[in-house]
């Protein structure tokens, strides 16, 4: 019996939530033990006898000894780096800075700058992030900081969540602002400049440089080019973060009811409020919840207008005069036509065999 060829895997399904959400409690204290581990290693590396970090010294060329043995792979393959490509990261910086400024991102700006640049074979940050992470659950909300957990995607073995810090520098502002309600200032909180962080390796090799130049890094910060991982400084987050950022954007009643319950006490008893925290019970609830659409700006303002050309046309529709009733000169025509067209024949000789017919009935 022939073997029959094998099938290309299907997409994994989304976790059930006890497989990858685990407990909300201590999460956060799991989250700040995985970025102390990573702080750890940087400043390990900052010791090594050999260094192999790109500091910013060595970067402006005033401390560059050929003789390094620091890499990088610009140009696709792993080489010893030269003063040319000190002058192309050079030259990435400023393209970096004149893309990006130093005035902070915004969850939308986030979404749209994630789906520029492809990551090989994988396709972009915003594609994976859509493809593999479905769920983000608000975990809790402290004096402007929101802790926020995912789905791992199942491209690490062992880690079934990730965590993801996102910082409101405009928090004060928010609590203070007495015009609005706690709902209404956690919307405008929403839509304001953030800072955010990742514990995934992504974010901690391809995207912490680029945080911190532009300004809008939570955690720690990364002054090393990223020589090996990302030497064109392309991209702006992880997937982690595109589903978080995707969230923000669309203002989900999860993110607005945790960020209102945060003012609310703020605004009642400031120097009191420790930390808003998400139940077990509201995680599982919130994690059965289905995965959201991921658009750019671009999808967005197309499915736009096509609304609007849409309602347009029923508008019109409806406000249309109904047709007036054709006259016999009129159904004539038009089965002339329809007589021609069916048999193959002049539209002259059908309008008289019509005639003719007319006539004889009349007659």
């Amino acid at each position: 019996m022939a073997q029959l060829p094998r099938l290309p895997a299907l997409p994994r399904p989304s976790k059930p939530d006890q497989e990858w959400l685990g407990k909300i409690r201590g999460s956060l204290k799991e989250a700040r033990k995985r970025l102390a581990a990573d702080r750890r290693a940087r400043e390990a590396a900052d010791r090594a006898p050999k260094p192999v970090i790109l500091d910013p010294a060595t970067l402006s060329g005033r401390k560059w000894d050929a003789a390094s043995v620091l890499h990088t792979t610009l140009g696709g393959v792993r080489r010893p780096i030269t003063q040319d490509d000190l002058a192309a990261f050079r030259h990435n910086i400023r393209l970096l800075q004149g893309r990006l400024g130093r005035g902070g991102i915004t969850a939308r700006q986030v979404i749209d700058l994630s789906g520029k640049y492809l990551a090989p074979g994988k396709g972009t940050d915003r594609q994976r992030a859509a493809r593999e992470i479905h769920h983000a659950i608000p975990s809790s909300f402290s004096k402007g900081e929101l802790h926020v957990i995912t789905d791992a995607g199942g491209q690490t073995p062992n880690v079934r969540r990730h965590h993801v810090l996102v910082r409101f520098p405009h928090w004060d502002i928010a609590v203070m602002d007495v015009n609005k309600t706690p709902d209404e200032a956690a919307l405008w909180l929403l839509s304001q400049p953030l800072k955010y962080e990742c514990d995934c390796g992504r974010h901690r090799f391809f995207f912490r440089y680029i945080c911190t130049a532009g300004g809008f890094n939570a955690g720690r910060p990364e002054h090393g080019y990223p020589k090996i991982r990302n030497p064109n400084l392309i991209g702006v987050a992880c997937k982690h973060v595109v589903r978080v950022m995707t969230e923000i954007d669309a203002m989900d009643a999860r993110f607005r009811s945790i960020i209102t319950r945060a003012i609310k006490a703020a605004r009642d008893k400031d120097s009191k409020v420790k930390r808003i925290q998400t139940t077990q019970a509201e995680a599982e609830r919130q994690a059965r919840k289905s995965a959201r659409p991921i658009r750019s700006s671009e999808a967005i303002e197309r499915r736009r207008t096509l609304a609007r050309e849409r309602a347009a046309a029923r508008a019109a529709t409806r406000s249309a005069p109904p047709p007036r009733p054709r006259g016999l000169l009129g159904r004539t025509r038009d089965m002339a036509a329809a007589i021609a067209s069916r048999f193959g024949i002049a539209r002259e000789i059908a309008t008289k065999i019509i005639n003719f017919f007319i006539r004889r009935r009349g007659g």
